[in-house]
Parts: structure tokens; C-alpha cells; sequence
């Protein structure tokens, strides 16, 4: 409701208000748990499927949407350099620098299917 209100007050402005949200699927999941549960970067890479990745982000940018987000602070392109490190871990789709760039990239075009800013 707050996020709908403040938008209706900006629509003279001709540059929309970003509304974020950090939904990246797996542990960092800012939405509520009903919404169903989108598995980890690191699930992901293991699978190194691109169609998936583009899939997974078309239900990232679907779910942020509907809470009226139009920016989601995913997904996380950090390449998992050093296993021991738990704020990357299983936030990254892996340990190759090619895997990371083309998984994110069809996740970032799968959120931007839903006009979101990834």
C-alpha cells in the first residue's frame, strides 16, 4: 500500500521513485515465505543451464513486481574465489568467471522480461 500511495504521488514526475529489494532466491529472501522459495545461485551454477537462469529470473522479477518493486539488487556476480568466505558461498553461481557472467546475464534478462531493474 505504501509503496502504490508513493507512487501515485510521483506520477507528475517524470522520473519514476526506485522501490529495491534484495530477492536473490536461496537464503536471501526479503519476501514473504508463502510466496514459495527460489533456489540458491550456487544450485543454480551446478546446473549451468542458462534457459534456467533466464527462467529464475523471470520469477524473481514476477515476485518483486508484485510487491511493487521495480529494482532487485540481484543477482550477485561475485566469483566464489574462496569457499570459506559465508557472505558469497552460495550467493555466487560459482567459481568460473564464465559460468558467473553468463548465468547472471540470462538471470538479469529474465528480471528485466518483467520491465524490473536488476
Amino acid at each position: 500500500v505504501l509503496i502504490n500511495s508513493l507512487k501515485k504521488a510521483n506520477e507528475s514526475n517524470p522520473l519514476p521513485i526506485l522501490f529495491g529489494v534484495d530477492q536473490e532466491g536461496g537464503r536471501i529472501s526479503r519476501l514473504p515465505a508463502n510466496i514459495g522459495t527460489i533456489p540458491s545461485s550456487a544450485e543454480i551454477g551446478k546446473r549451468n543451464n542458462p534457459e534456467l537462469s533466464f527462467a529464475i529470473g523471470q520469477i524473481l522479477g514476477k515476485q518483486v513486481k508484485t510487491f511493487g518493486f521495480n529494482l532487485d539488487f540481484a543477482p550477485v556476480l561475485d566469483i566464489n574465489s574462496n569457499p570459506n568466505n559465508p557472505v558469497i558461498g552460495d550467493r555466487s553461481f560459482g567459481k568460473s568467471a564464465s559460468i558467473v557472467s553468463e548465468l547472471g546475464i540470462q538471470t538479469m534478462k529474465g528480471i528485466q522480461s518483467d520491465n524490473i531493474i536488476p
